[in-house]
């Protein structure tokens, strides 16, 4: 009865959209060509997927996620920026330890400690952030100097190979750790601070959620990258 009540679900039908684009993520020039049918379908099948669950949502009197908010510009600049960040996120936090293992020959573990420049500047520059947002009441300035810092990240991250220095990519790291850090905090507010009360409890899972569409895509496509590439 209870699996019965989870298949009908739409969130379940958001997941069974994202499978498809994992799939495709994972065997894409590697296991198939990407000219393949069976690398194509998974696509074309999560992306109909979509398409679908926004419809279905259009139906019904108390949709999950509400298409209303995506009409706000302030709104849908905010759930823009957290499917980007985090994106971007797992992009880094994806490729890094495997630079360490595959290409440094590091251990696990040794891979977990060299990783520590991004987490120990990141959370500190996320309460920064967030007690600046509180204090001057703005989050455009914040959004714009946070995503100004990952391109730079990203950009200085192509240069790894097996002959840059520690100090090189632990400095990269920290550049992107400022840009995971001072963007965290501030999605959300600007997501919900148009709206008006009755929609913030579905603003935030409707946020959430776009966080999530963004972690799809920050680990298919690094996957499809390495997967060709190797």
């Amino acid at each position: 009865m209870e699996m019965d009540l989870l298949l009908e679900s739409p969130t379940v039908r958001i997941d069974t959209g994202h499978g498809p684009r994992i799939s495709w993520g994972v065997w894409g020039g590697s296991e198939q060509p990407w000219s393949s049918w069976r690398t194509i379908l998974p696509l074309v099948l999560g992306l109909i997927g979509l398409v679908l669950f926004l419809a279905f949502e259009t139906k019904i009197p108390e949709p999950t996620t509400p298409l209303r908010l995506f009409t706000n510009r302030t709104s849908l600049a905010g759930f823009w920026c957290a499917f980007t960040h985090n994106m971007l996120v797992y992009w880094i936090l994806f490729v890094l330890p495997v630079y360490f293992q595959a290409v440094l020959r590091s251990s696990a573990f040794k891979s977990g400690v060299n990783i520590l420049p991004t987490a120990a500047v990141c959370m500190p520059f996320t309460i920064a952030s967030g007690g600046v947002m509180s204090k001057l009441g703005r989050y455009r300035p914040l959004l714009m100097i946070g995503f100004a810092f990952f391109p730079i990240a990203i950009g200085l991250f192509t240069r790894l190979d097996q002959t840059i220095p520690t100090g090189y990519w632990a400095g990269v790291q920290i550049i992107g750790a400022l840009a995971i850090g001072i963007v965290m905090p501030v999605t959300l507010p600007t997501v919900l601070t148009p709206l008006p009360e009755s929609d913030v409890a579905v603003g935030t899972a409707t946020w959430a959620f776009m966080r999530s569409f963004g972690t799809i895509w920050g680990a298919a496509i690094p996957l499809a990258t390495l997967n060709s590439s190797s």
